[in-house]
């Protein structure tokens, strides 16, 4: 920041004291210190030149820092000048310099057309100054309520005085709704963000780890009974259960299958070999016995040629046969027919497939959460 410059109208008077060319401080006449201007050190200060009283060709020009009585605190050389050594009643005056002019130019603002704008403004009681356009201006009634919060130091004032401070409906550290991606004063998005615990105390006290936490796409759950940690993340999840699922029970009836004309098949050939019959073939033969003529053309039993009794064969004829089956097929006729099916009632199990998002979410509206600051 520059220092300001000082001047006095009129201020001329001459050295008490000689000094030489490396002194830092010199001495006016008596009572004639008053006639200059009184720096603060750091703040401001005011131009003197020396002139010598006998030839006045030689100057320098210093800057006088600080001044008490008719002491002067100085800095020597300026504006390309020399230090020199000074006699007693040489001249010292604050005179206007080329560094002065420069000064102002450098330092202070020329007159332009925006500034023009509010000098033709005409201020008033609770009026407040407020540009409408380009270069122009105009005035706005400043309420008492808007006095009050300019006259406010700092922000934690403002909340205070707008009943947004300790104690109001939301406590520091509470999540809002916001229907908006800009924030209002005092506020900040919820996206994990760190801040600085010594500038928002308040916000410590909910916070102490000097995160705010990340509520982009999240919910806020009351904490359970089950020992879950305060702020602790629960990802995503669906309550264990099951699905049943059953086909309706419908009954196909019986169903024909379609005809088919197998034709005439014939079976493999296989050769039976040579096969003997068992020997139980023992058996008997009964036989009608017929009266022989005699000699004579008689028969003692009776009438030639008549049955008089039976006889019966002996049956000790057991034997067997053997039988040369041989090599030898069949055919068989399958002919065109078809078969019945029995379907029945019967059921089936079905798999449900998956749908859906790839997260589990209620309707929505898309809020941000912001969190005041203190």
């Amino acid at each position: 920041m520059a220092l300001t410059l000082l001047a006095a109208n009129n201020a001329q008077t001459v050295l008490a004291a000689g000094i030489n060319s490396s002194a830092t401080s010199l001495i006016v006449n008596t009572g004639t210190g008053a006639l200059f201007p009184s720096p603060a050190s750091g703040t401001s200060f005011f131009k003197l030149t020396i002139v010598d009283s006998a030839t006045g060709s030689l100057s320098e020009i210093v800057h006088v820092t600080e001044r008490t009585g008719d002491s002067m605190t100085i800095e020597r050389g300026q504006e390309g000048t020399v230090a020199r050594a000074w006699s007693a009643n040489d001249i010292a005056a604050n005179m206007m310099t080329a560094g002065t002019l420069s000064y102002l130019l450098t330092n202070f603002q020329p007159l332009d057309s925006t500034l023009t704008a509010l000098a033709t403004l005409v201020g008033a009681a609770n009026k407040l100054p407020y540009f409408n356009g380009v270069d122009s201006a105009a005035l706005t009634d400043l309420t008492a309520v808007g006095r009050d919060i300019i006259g406010k130091k700092t922000a934690a004032d403002i909340l205070t005085y707008l009943g947004l401070g300790e104690g109001s409906a939301l406590p520091v550290g509470a999540p809002i709704p916001w229907p908006s991606d800009s924030t209002p004063f005092g506020y900040a998005l919820m996206q994990g963000q760190s801040f600085d615990t010594s500038v928002y105390p308040l916000l410590t006290v909910a916070y102490p780890s000097g995160v705010i936490p990340d509520m982009r796409g999240q919910t806020i759950k009351g904490k359970p009974a089950s020992g879950r940690a305060v702020l602790s993340l629960e990802q995503d999840e669906i309550k264990s259960h099951t699905h049943s699922a059953s086909a309706d029970n419908t009954d196909l009836g019986t169903k024909t299958s379609s005809s088919f004309d197998y034709g005439t098949k014939t079976a493999s050939t296989f050769d039976y070999g040579t096969k003997t019959t068992n020997t139980t073939g023992a058996h008997a033969h009964t036989l009608p016995v017929l009266n022989e003529e005699k000699g004579d053309g008689s028969n003692a039993a009776g009438a030639t040629g008549f049955t008089v009794g039976t006889a019966t064969t002996s049956s000790t004829g057991a034997h067997a046969h053997t039988v040369d089956i041989g090599a030898h097929n069949h055919t068989v006729n399958i002919g065109a027919h078809s078969h019945t099916v029995a379907i029945g009632v019967h059921s089936h199990t079905i798999t449900v497939a998956a749908s859906g998002n790839a997260e589990t979410t209620v309707k929505n509206i898309a809020f941000n959460y912001i969190v005041r600051l203190a």
